[in-house]
Parts: C-alpha cells; sequence; structure tokens
C-alpha cells in the first residue's frame, strides 16, 4: 500500500477540507493488458473493509 493516490477524486474532497483516506492496492500496469494487484495486497485491503465496516456497524448501535 502507499500514500498519495494521484488517480483518486479524494484530492477533491481535500481541497474542499475533508478529510480523505484512499484505500486501497498499488495499481501496478493500471489500464493495461498486465494490470494486476498482489494477493497480499488485496488480503490486507479487504481486512481493512472488514474491519472498518464492523467498527461502523458497532457505533451504528
Amino acid at each position: 500500500m502507499r500514500v498519495g493516490a494521484s488517480y483518486s477524486h479524494a484530492r477533491l474532497f481535500r481541497a474542499k477540507g475533508i478529510p480523505t483516506v484512499v484505500i486501497g492496492s498499488t495499481p501496478r500496469d493500471g489500464g493495461g493488458p498486465d494490470e494486476h494487484i498482489l494477493v497480499d495486497e488485496l488480503v490486507r485491503v479487504a481486512a481493512v473493509q472488514a474491519l472498518s465496516a464492523w467498527h461502523f456497524l458497532q457505533v451504528a448501535k
């Protein structure tokens, strides 16, 4: 994973002062015929999303 996703719309939110986090895998050959991600990154991103959803649902109770 990395910091500073230039391909995201997050920059538009940040420009308006809205705190923004982009979570995802590091793009490799994005948009090309060999576009791919690493399995380890997929697992980590899935874990972050699952735990974030769980936390959100716990707080919403």
